[in-house]
């Protein structure tokens, strides 16, 4: 609550020889120094605040003239580094693309098929069917390579100019290339486990019974330097054709 103080002053005498007295308001001395007081107060703060929006719209539309131009320049830049590249594009329009021959794999003729599911007959499974390279092949050994069986662990290895070593990883199979002219050794493992060493890109199995048939091609491809160019859907098709390789000591190249 505001209390209201007089202060007296005591004045000069009067003609009657009386002090004269003149009382002073010091709330209304200390709202006088305050603009809220007077009657144009509104009138200051609404010029005030118009001169701060008309300098808002003055920097906006400076900044949006700025941006503008920097957009346009931009624009012709993004043109122009096009225009160059289409232009080096089509200077080699006019080039010849080498056409990708596709390798085509070996036909399995219907002779070759008797031949091929005759040896995969279960019995007699000691029957040997093909004695070659030092080796007795079984129909046991054979049948290794129906349906979605593994392959035996029987390997043998050789060396000429690669050294090629499948590499059996307790139920997987995987394959390490030791080349002789060039010095390097590369590994190739088509379930693309984990391995800083280990080549990227080759093919991959899509089952847990095929890492041996992938083992074998790999071989095959590499030691004829073929791309590797097959893939799971070939498979059941490089299982017969291996038995009819097995049958008759020779690859069907």
């Amino acid at each position: 609550m505001l209390k209201m103080h007089k202060i007296v002053l005591l004045s000069s005498p009067t003609k009657d020889g009386e002090a004269g007295v003149t009382p002073i308001n010091t709330l209304d001395k200390m709202l006088k120094m305050h603009n809220i007081v007077y009657k144009d107060w509104t009138s200051e703060l609404l010029n005030k605040w118009d001169r701060l929006r008309k300098d808002q719209d003055a920097a906006i539309k400076s900044h949006e003239t700025s941006l503008s131009t920097f957009s346009s320049a931009s624009q012709h830049l993004v043109e122009d580094t096009l225009a160059e590249r289409l232009g080096k594009y089509a200077s080699l329009s006019g080039a010849e693309v080498p056409e990708i021959v596709e390798e085509k794999l070996p036909e399995l003729t219907s002779a070759m098929q008797r031949e091929i599911e005759n040896a995969l007959m279960p019995r007699p499974s000691t029957e040997v069917l093909v004695r070659s390279f030092g080796l007795e092949i079984k129909r046991h050994d054979m049948h290794t390579l129906a349906g979605l069986n593994w392959l035996n662990d029987e390997v043998d290895i050789f060396s000429q100019d690669l050294v090629i070593a499948p590499i059996h990883m307790n139920v997987h199979w995987c394959l390490a290339v030791m080349n002789m002219k060039t010095k390097n050794i590369t590994y190739y493992d088509s379930m693309g486990a984990p391995n800083n060493r280990c080549l990227n890109g080759n093919p991959q199995q899509q089952n847990g019974s095929d890492c041996g048939v992938f083992t074998c091609i790999y071989a095959e491809y590499l030691s004829r330097k073929a791309e590797l160019s097959f893939s799971q859907k070939d498979m059941p098709y490089f299982r017969q054709k291996m038995v009819y390789e097995i049958l008759k000591s020779k690859l069907l190249l």
